[in-house]
């Protein structure tokens, strides 16, 4: 009996020990929620909520924001702040000052919110954070040092800002992200080595991209991965050097891709059934070709008709271009294959461009394999080679390209120049004179009996055998001086040269009166 007695007394010992420790809690529970209450004040428009350990959060949705809602202090560890598509903040740019009341932040949403640029170092005081929201923004683009700081971060979502522009280093300061969303940022293309770090990520997401190639070792270096997502692409194939990965993975999805049922997706119905389920969604993959099995189920396909065409240059639109040195040219052929072929161009000097990449501007290739090439210089001269391919095999074929190099040179043309001297007048060809230019000396003309009459040369271009003009070689013609004076006279509009012209003619007309009455000649007497 006292046994029983003393058993009951003891648990109801317990029981009131028990007791005073739920009302313990309790008041602690009330006097951590006044401390809180009484240090923090809910911004307007807000809702905010307060745990066991006063860590605060803070929940904004109402939009028009234009900053951070105000009193936020460090007892804040969750931070929410989105619009809404009809009415979005306004917060344009952030920076460090963004964060400086609030450095205890545990996660941070901003959504809906034109956030425009991101300045480097922003997130530097977030020491803790582990979870960031910056989707269906308008960011402009990331840099190395747009995350710089938060090495803790585990998830990250930049979804929705359709027109960033990324850098391949930008995830080189979280490395240790497990979560990383990129869809619907209309990225057409992965950079080549922008996930190599992220050795710790499990879940990707890539849909609704636009993109139509990936490249073979975008995740291959990627060990932890688990869930896949490329969703609403452009694909046409998925590498087979993607075959470890799926194996280790529970997630895959690849619907809504033109892909290509050909003989290189032949391996992806060569992994275990359990692929075919719907965490790979393979039973939504619809082939879009080739022909004989487009709009059929991925999963539906026979193997043997995975099948692939040889790619092939069926033909270009010239085999030789001329152009001249600095102008451009537009060189285009016509190929076929299946799986499309991979098209590249290899310049005379054996330099390939390959489209991944422009040089300085001068070369483009197009998705159809049209080359531009821009400026053209002399390395551009001589033999082009096109070539398709795939990782099988290729076709090729050769396209000259001849530059053609022009010199300028300044022609005169030919002036003639009158020049009266003291016994003889002649019309010489000079070529550096732009204009005709008629000259007398002041000398006077002595005429004696035995002056004779001067036959005028005339320079003019000679026709050689070959059509082309010996300028400048004189070729003298029989012409008597009243008309070479007459035609000079006329031609220059000189008075001197008029008056010339009439004394030469009463010279003559005398000298022959002389010659047939023996009179001494009339010009002595007006010389004298």
């Amino acid at each position: 009996m006292r046994n029983t007695k003393q058993d009951q007394q003891e648990d109801s010992l317990k029981r009131a020990m028990e007791f005073r420790k739920v009302i313990v809690l309790l008041l602690a529970t009330v006097v951590l929620d006044n401390r809180c209450a009484a240090t923090f004040t809910c911004p307007v428009d807000c809702r905010c909520r307060a745990n066991m350990l006063s860590e605060n959060s803070v929940q904004c949705i109402v939009g028009g924001w234009t900053s951070l809602p105000p009193g936020l202090d460090t007892t804040v560890r969750y931070l929410y702040v989105s619009g809404r598509p009809s009415n979005q903040n306004n917060f344009n740019s952030l920076d460090k000052t963004y964060f400086q009341t609030t450095p205890g932040l545990l996660a941070v949403t901003f959504t809906f919110s034109k956030i425009k640029t991101i300045q480097d170092g922003s997130f530097s005081s977030l020491n803790n954070l582990r979870d960031l929201d910056l989707s269906n923004n308008e960011i402009q683009g990331l840099s190395k040092n747009s995350f710089s700081g938060l090495s803790q971060l585990r998830t990250l979502d930049i979804s929705g800002n359709k027109e960033c522009q990324v850098d391949k280093s930008m995830f080189s300061t979280i490395l240790n992200i497990e979560e990383l969303n990129m869809g619907n940022m209309n990225l057409r293309k992965i950079p080549q080595g922008m996930f190599d770090s992220l050795t710790k990520l499990k879940v990707l997401k890539l849909h609704l991209n636009n993109i139509k190639k990936v490249r073979e070792n975008l995740i291959t270096g990627l060990p932890s991965l688990t869930s896949l997502d490329l969703n609403g692409n452009f694909l046409r194939g998925i590498p087979a050097e993607w075959k470890p990965n799926f194996k280790t993975m529970n997630q895959v999805h690849l619907s809504e891709n033109p892909l290509q049922c050909n003989c290189q997706l032949l391996w992806l119905r060569e992994l275990p059934r359990k692929f075919y389920s719907s965490s790979f969604d393979t039973s939504h993959i619809v082939c879009n070709g080739p022909d004989k099995v487009k709009y059929a189920t991925f999963t539906n396909v026979p193997e043997e008709e995975f099948v692939c065409i040889p790619p092939k240059v069926v033909r270009c639109e010239k085999n030789v271009y001329s152009t001249e040195l600095g102008d451009m040219i537009v060189i285009k052929c016509a190929y076929r294959g299946d799986p499309i072929p991979e098209i590249k161009w290899t310049r005379p000097d054996g330099f390939e461009i390959d489209g991944t990449e422009t040089v300085k501007g001068r070369y483009e290739i197009f998705e159809n394999g049209t080359l531009v090439i821009n400026g053209i210089t002399l390395a551009d001269d001589g033999n082009w080679k096109v070539t398709a391919y795939n990782k099988t095999t290729s076709d090729e074929k050769d396209i000259q390209v001849k530059v053609i190099v022009t010199t300028t040179s300044t022609s005169t043309q030919p002036t003639t120049t009158l020049t009266t001297t003291k016994s003889t007048t002649t019309v010489s060809t000079t070529k550096p004179v732009a204009f005709t230019t008629l000259s007398s000396t002041k000398t006077p003309i002595e005429l004696t009996e035995n002056t004779p009459v001067v036959k005028p040369w005339i320079t003019t271009p000679r026709d050689t055998e070959g059509g082309v003009h010996d300028k400048g070689e004189a070729v003298y013609s029989e012409v008597g001086i009243n008309w070479g004076l007459l035609v000079a006279a006329a031609a220059g509009g000189a008075t001197l040269v008029s008056v010339i012209f009439l004394l030469a003619t009463c010279c003559k007309k005398k000298q022959e009166n002389n010659d047939n009455n023996q009179v001494e000649p009339f010009e002595l007497d007006i010389i004298k």
